[in-house]
């Protein structure tokens, strides 16, 4: 399982939470022309007029949890993305138009790296998005996606470990370390 979790940094560069944003904007503003407005937001207003262009695709990452120990002073996490959509189309056939872009943006985002040295994220849901009544009108989807990342002990930035290990239950955890076989880089 680790070896689908973690993958070789062997190049030295690191992955920041900063990165993975910025990567993932980039990419869906390269890939979605369409899209006129396409950036991080934390909150959306609850009173006046929606605050930028439409089609709108509004990112943010409420939250990251634990996924694994790496026994490597790295602790591998999950990072949880929420992706807004609001659609641009008006009259017969919007909502259908607003799924299909839905759609399309789910797609892109499975399995993408976004250009960083990193698992593909990882599509979770899409459902209509009824947190902003005000907005109902746009045709609100919320989209949620995660990606997974490795945080050094230090605290201060996020790399992908440049070894895996192997073991098998119930030998596993730092206790047995003796009993770990090295998996990547692979030895010669």
């Amino acid at each position: 399982m680790m070896t689908q979790d973690v993958q070789s940094q062997s190049s030295g560069q690191t992955v920041s939470v900063s990165d993975v944003h910025a990567h993932v904007l980039t990419a869906v503003k390269e890939a979605f022309p369409e899209l006129v407005t396409v950036e991080d937001y934390t909150e959306l207003p609850d009173s006046g007029d929606f605050p930028c262009p439409v089609p709108a695709f509004l990112l943010t990452m409420p939250s990251f949890a634990h996924s694994a120990d790496t026994g490597a002073e790295r602790l591998l996490v999950t990072l949880d993305f929420e992706a807004r959509v609001f659609g641009g189309s008006t009259g017969e056939g919007k909502e259908r138009a607003i799924r299909d872009l839905v759609a399309k943006l789910a797609l892109f985002i499975d399995g993408n790296r976004f250009g960083l040295s990193m698992q593909g994220a990882r599509f979770v849901k899409a459902c209509v998005d009824t947190a902003f009544p005000k907005f109902a009108s746009l045709s609100p989807w919320l989209l949620t996606f995660q990606v997974s990342i490795c945080i050094r002990s230090d605290g201060e930035e996020f790399v992908t470990p440049d070894t895996v290990f192997l073991s098998m239950a119930p030998e596993i955890g730092l206790k047995h370390l003796d009993k770990y076989t090295k998996v990547y880089p692979v030895e010669e």
